[in-house]
């Protein structure tokens, strides 16, 4: 039997033809199992075996190939309608495609052509004003007129206007160079007359040279033929020649302001600013070369008060906004750099050199006059350091528009002082000697101390004074470099509690050398038949000197006193430690020589004082002068009152 083709249509083209296909009849096994992924075909068999026999299950496992196969066609016949559907697209896509493109290249062509018919156009328009403008260049009044300029304005503005469609290198455009280079010379000599007469044809002068394009050679000319020559240079008077220049600017300026009068707005004014900027910019390349870029001590001087007029005369020009290109090169002509590394380098060389701690050297009394009633700085290195920051902030030497670097170089300098502080104190704590160039090493910890707080202080003062006020003219918040002021304070007070320790440490030290001297109190009197003590060790005296002198020399640190008085607070304790050995001793000598000598024939000498009494006596003469001296400062020792009051009871026996 044929198979039945079902009729194809020209809107659904197909591939293949599909079967005509009646309701599928119910099978006799289940289609899923084909798609399980265990899919076993004896299981499948042995389930099919048990609704049907093997010719039903094989006439129905054709029927269901005839139903897939059918399935496929009809798939592959709709994605063959697709591709035939979008091929016709394409088809009439290319064709839009080549309308558009044939329509665009007709317009193309007509702009083209009108482009060209416009530039004969003007070409053509150019002859009349050439003639004209040529033929009244030729027949020139002199001096110019009026009627003469308005001729001549009409004829150039007929030109100029055509003058954008020229083709470079064409004849007209050569023409019209020609005309312009015979125009030139003619109005700039008669804008110049005019310029130093009543300016009354300059306003009509200038628009022609305007369209013409020759402004800036009429600039030139007039600097070089004008300006220039009213303001000679005299060798030596750098300085009064620049205020000349600045006052001759000002005075031309108002003089020709005032003859132009109405005229004087637009671009009149704006030509007569640029010509007078021109002017100031070549007179100070011209006569001031070496004052530009200082390599002297003297230029810098020069170029200080110089950039301070220039600067001043920047400020208050009228048009600024308008001419902020031409006074920005006026400015740039003062290497501002050259001048701040002229200002800083040789003393950052000796502050360098000086920092190390191998050159550390002391202020003399001379030196330290410089700083009348405040307490004095004490190093070299200190000295220099406060002197380089003082110094850039000066208003001899500081520079409003190099603000940024001096900022900087007050940052590094205040670094370097901290760094040379660390550095000297890890030199001088690294000594065995208990001596530094010739003094007591806490003496020159001491001094490093009462330098970096001076220096930080000083600096921190004239930023509130001075520098604020220079931060503030140029609109800049002070906060910024406040904080960082207030983060370097905070490093030198830790570098201050770090020298403390370590003064603290030599000064303990010193001290217990000193109360160590009560063990040599038995001495005296064992054996020697001294009479009984009056007053105090001459170690107290020592002792007492050397707190005495700490006191003196950290006068005006209030940190430093506080931790000298916890220092003897401290030391007191040990010397009551050490006293109460030296009694304890005391005691077991005295019980063993009176068991040796028989206590009836030792035990009393000198009046019935014994050698043992005079010891504890001595030794509470010691206690009561520190006590004394701890009362003095304010501070309270237990222990010092406890060693008092055993002596003063243990005596009270003896006496009994």
């Amino acid at each position: 039997m044929e198979d039945q083709v079902e009729p194809t249509s020209p809107q659904s083209p197909k591939m293949f033809p599909s079967q005509a296909v009646s309701n599928e009849p119910p099978l006799c096994f289940n289609k899923a199992h084909f798609t399980r992924a265990d899919f076993n075909v004896e299981r499948f068999m042995n389930l099919a075996r048990r609704r049907a026999t093997l010719k039903e299950i094989h006439n129905d496992l054709r029927a269901y190939l005839r139903s897939i196969q059918n399935g496929m066609i009809e798939l592959i016949n709709d994605d063959y309608a697709d591709f035939v559907h979008l091929s016709s697209n394409l088809v009439a896509l290319q064709e839009s495609i080549d309308k558009i493109e044939a329509d665009l290249n007709q317009m193309r062509g007509a702009v083209e052509k009108q482009g060209r018919a416009n530039k004969a156009s003007g070409s053509y328009r150019l002859y009349p004003g050439f003639g004209t403008s040529g033929l009244l260049v030729g027949k020139h009044p002199s001096p110019l007129n009026m009627l003469w300029l308005e001729q001549f304005l009409s004829a150039v503005v007929e030109t100029s206007g055509f003058r954008e469609n020229l083709v470079p290198g064409s004849k007209e455009d050569m023409a019209y160079n020609k005309l312009t280079a015979r125009i030139q010379p003619v109005l700039t000599e008669q804008l110049i007359l005019s310029l130093t007469s009543d300016c009354a044809l300059l306003p009509m002068l200038f628009s022609i040279l305007q369209l013409c394009g020759q402004v800036d050679q009429l600039i030139s000319k007039i600097v070089a033929a004008v300006l220039l020559p009213k303001i000679q240079v005299k060798k030596g008077k750098s300085l009064e020649f620049l205020v000349k220049a600045i006052d001759f600017v000002n005075q031309q300026r108002s003089d020709w302001k005032k003859k132009l009068g109405d005229h004087w707005q637009g671009g009149v004014e704006g030509f007569i600013d640029q010509t007078l900027l021109t002017f100031m910019i070549k007179f100070v390349e011209t006569n001031f070369a070496a004052i530009l870029c200082p390599t002297t001590p003297e230029d810098v001087k020069q170029f200080h008060g110089f950039v301070t007029l220039v600067l001043d005369f920047i400020m208050t020009w009228p048009t600024a906004a308008a001419h902020s290109e031409l006074l920005r090169q006026l400015r740039a002509k003062f290497q501002m750099l050259v001048y701040y590394k002229m200002t800083t380098s040789s003393p950052t060389k000796k502050i360098d050199a000086e920092i190390d701690p191998a050159r550390f050297g002391f202020l003399t009394a001379d030196e330290q006059k410089i700083f009348e009633d405040d307490v004095p700085l004490n190093c070299r290195a200190s000295l220099l350091i406060f002197n380089a920051v003082q110094n850039v902030w000066a208003d001899e030497t500081f520079l409003l528009c190099i603000t940024d670097r001096y900022w900087d170089f007050t940052l590094r300098m205040l670094a370097k002082h901290q760094a040379w502080g660390k550095a000297m104190v890890s030199t001088i704590m690294a000594l065995d000697e208990s001596e530094f160039m010739g003094e007591s090493k806490w003496k020159v910890l001491l001094k490093i101390r009462q330098d970096l707080t001076f220096v930080d202080q000083k600096v921190f003062d004239m930023a509130l004074e001075r520098i604020w006020v220079k931060l503030r003219e140029l609109g800049i918040d002070t906060a910024p470099f406040g904080q960082c002021l207030t983060k370097n304070s905070q490093k030198v007070k830790a570098d201050c509690l770090a020298i403390d320790l370590q003064i603290n440490t030599l000064l303990q030290a010193l001290l217990k050398k000193e109360y160590d001297h009560v063990a040599d109190v038995p001495r005296q009197y064992r054996w020697t038949k001294k009479p009984m003590p009056e007053q105090h060790s001459e170690y107290v005296d020592a002792a007492k000197g050397i707190f005495n002198d700490f006191l003196e020399h950290s006068a005006g640190c209030g940190d430093v006193t506080e931790l000298l008085r916890g220092s003897l607070a401290e030391t007191l304790s040990y010397f009551v430690e050490k006293a109460d050995e030296v009694l304890k001793s005391v005691l077991a000598t005295g019980s063993s020589i009176s068991r040796f000598k028989k206590l009836d024939s030792v035990i009393l000498q000198d009046g019935g004082h014994s050698d043992e009494s005079k010891i504890r006596h001595q030794i509470a003469l010691d206690a009561t002068a520190f006590k004394t001296l701890a009362a003095d400062n304010e501070i309270e020792v237990e222990l010092l009152n406890g060693l008092l009051d055993k002596l003063h009871a243990a005596s009270r026996e003896t006496d009994a």
